[in-house]
């Protein structure tokens, strides 16, 4: 989710880098691969980023029911 919201942060300029790092599969760590995107997996702000995209669909969901 943290990735999406920074999807939605940078929009299509985002969709190039998520496809490097798909293709790098397995072979670093995802601190190495989300590293080489610019993005710390130690920053706060980036997990901050996907728990309020989760809170948002939810108040979505409770604006539905």
């Amino acid at each position: 989710m943290s990735l999406y919201a920074r999807y939605e942060e940078e929009g299509d300029a985002f969709i190039e880098h998520y496809f490097e790092l798909l293709a790098v599969g397995g072979s670093k760590t995802p601190a190495q691969m989300l590293s080489e995107m610019g993005i710390d997996v130690a920053d706060r702000a980036f997990w901050q980023g996907g728990c309020d995209v989760v809170r948002a669909r939810l108040s979505e969901l409770q604006g539905i029911v």
